[in-house]
């Protein structure tokens, strides 16, 4: 089947101011890096400027800034393959602060050799070096606040689906949540402000959704949500199509329709129905459920549910007219050990035989939230057939 066409947002245009704010907040940081770096280390002639460009030694920063993106890379990606074992974590970990540690000298020498006066590498630190330390953060909250305009202008540019009728006939999975849960998860992971700038240099912090919804895409069709009435621009992550007032029927639909269904378990009567309709109309491999609760809401929740489930099962028979008795969630199976409000799958096997699956640490160094999903979903994505993507291609099965 092909994949669904996605419209662009018509408020699209509005992402160009945000977009250069974001632009001018990257800039002033850089320049004023550039400043503190030039003063720091008592460079006289600025490596950026036209008399610096026609220095080596400038240019040889220049690689240590390129290659310093490919030890980050290295770090980041290598870190992965802790999925695979440990031993090749720990090389490819390894061989990435050997690289920081090379480009560290390389600079040095760089910096030493170009035309300097002093400065802190000659064990001078003047009360200037102390103001340029001080303007060091100031730098980093602006690469900050440019990353959240860069996201706030993204949201303006996210494809949509125009209507319910586009997706017949196309191959789709279904997002489903609360859109309480927008506001939860529209966010990145929650680390406090020098965690997440020191973090910054190693990963770029996405919202909680789009990883999740990277991790439990599966393959190459795209996974589509229902976008909350009057939003004028979505949430990065799912593209969303919006629904008339008599929402039922369309989503009894998509959900009839979707290869598989994602669904963020909550307490209000529209989730608990898409969760009554989802457990009614599909095979029980094709629903993967998502726990962003504690251990003791869960348990209530999962109270809750037992009893509307079976009054929804009363309700509502099969499609073929015959009875059926709807499972009951599988009990708390540990939280999550990642900073984040997601804490575990749940998916099901034949009879309804429901598994649940923790979002657990899989490396010792550094935790990314969209590896530890799919390492979490590959038991339901390997069930629905879906092909293992990036480093679970090295995993044996």
């Amino acid at each position: 089947m092909p994949a669904p066409s996605l419209e662009p947002n018509p408020l699209g245009h509005q992402a160009t101011p945000i977009f250069a704010r974001a632009v001018f907040h990257t800039a002033v940081g850089s320049g004023l890096l550039v400043v503190v770096v030039t003063v720091l280390f008592g460079l006289t002639v600025p490596p950026l400027s036209l008399a610096g460009l026609g220095l080596g030694s400038t240019w040889v920063m220049l690689a240590c800034a390129v290659a310093a993106r490919v030890v980050r890379d290295l770090l980041a990606n290598g870190n992965n393959l802790f999925v695979i074992a440990a031993p090749l974590g720990w090389s490819a970990v390894l061989l990435g602060v050997l690289g920081a540690g090379c480009v560290g000298l390389v600079l040095r020498s760089a910096l030493l050799a170009h035309p300097h006066e002093g400065g802190v590498l000659e064990g001078r630190f003047r009360w200037v070096d102390a103001a340029m330390l001080a303007v060091v953060p100031v730098c980093g909250w602006l690469f900050v606040r440019a990353g959240v305009l860069f996201a706030r202008s993204r949201r303006y540019l996210v494809r949509t689906v125009r209507s319910p009728d586009d997706l017949r006939g196309t191959a789709y999975s279904l997002y489903l949540r609360t859109f309480g849960d927008d506001d939860r998860l529209a966010n990145p992971r929650p680390f406090a402000p020098v965690q997440r700038l020191l973090r910054g240099t190693l990963v770029t912090e996405l919202p909680e959704e789009v990883h999740l919804v990277d991790a439990l895409a599966g393959g190459e069709h795209p996974i589509v949500a229902v976008g909350r009435p009057g939003e004028p621009t979505p949430q990065i992550g799912a593209p969303r199509l919006h629904l008339p007032d008599d929402w039922q029927p369309p989503v009894r639909d998509l959900i009839r329709g979707a290869r598989h269904v994602v669904l963020t378990l909550g307490w209000g009567r529209g989730a608990l129905w898409e969760l009554g309709e989802a457990m009614r109309l599909l095979p029980p491999e094709r629903l993967i459920l998502v726990v962003a609760m504690s251990r003791s809401e869960y348990g209530r929740f999962r109270d809750r549910a037992a009893v509307a489930l079976a009054a929804h099962a009363r309700r509502h028979p099969r499609e073929d007219g015959a009875d059926w008795t709807p499972p009951r969630l599988p009990a708390w199976g540990g939280a999550g050990e990642l900073r984040s409000p997601i804490q575990a799958l749940i998916h099901f096997g034949p009879g309804w035989a429901g598994a649940y699956e923790p979002v657990r640490r899989y490396s010792p160094v550094h935790n990314s939230l969209r590896v530890a999903l799919m390492v979490a979903a590959r038991p339901a994505l390997r069930r629905l057939g879906h092909p293992p993507r990036g480093v679970f291609r090295l995993l044996p099965g």
